[in-house]
């Protein structure tokens, strides 16, 4: 079962914790601040990110692949926080598309699917890049928003958050 209640207001104390309140979300110098080293990393198309979480006195770290599109490599750090802060058993993270797996290095307790924890990472990435109360206040006095064809407001939306078009339309369908 999907947390999607449990991942909003997760995000919502995240973002009230470190006085977030208005869009674009710096995924970047927000998981600085939490103390996670974000690493812009050359690799091949196939892999959007990783998450490595420190042993110790080592620091945890998201790679992002550099040669993926700006607004990509937003959503990719913002999926890798949530593995981090909903995922906490794992201590390594892979997503590598073309291969069609991820590695997870967990402990035996936490062997449910991997598709359940790429949804949440997904769900938590949406949220933290496009929270609701801010799309509810941007929206508000918005009567009609076409999602299918071009909207000047859809677009607006796609700019002020720094997300596809497909991920605005993504999340506000849900």
């Amino acid at each position: 079962m999907i947390r999607r209640k449990y991942i909003r207001q997760t995000v919502s104390q995240l973002l009230k914790d470190y006085g977030i309140n208005e869009a674009p979300v710096d995924v970047t110098a927000l998981a600085e601040k939490m103390g996670i080293k974000v690493l812009p990393t050359e690799a091949d198309d196939s892999l959007s990110g990783f998450l490595f979480r420190g042993e110790g006195a080592q620091q945890p770290v998201i790679g992002v692949n550099s040669a993926h599109h700006e607004r990509r490599q937003r959503f990719t750090i913002a999926h890798e926080l949530g593995h981090y802060v909903l995922h906490g058993s794992e201590k390594i993270h892979y997503d590598d598309k073309s291969r069609g797996f991820q590695v997870h290095l967990r402990s035996p307790i936490s062997g449910e699917g991997s598709d359940r924890l790429e949804i949440e990472a997904n769900a938590f990435a949406a949220e933290l890049l496009m929270p609701a109360s801010f799309l509810e206040k941007d929206l508000q006095d918005v009567v009609y928003l076409d999602v299918i064809d071009t909207d000047p407001v859809l677009d607006e939306l796609v700019d002020r958050y720094q997300v596809s078009k497909r991920s605005l339309t993504l999340r506000l369908s849900h």
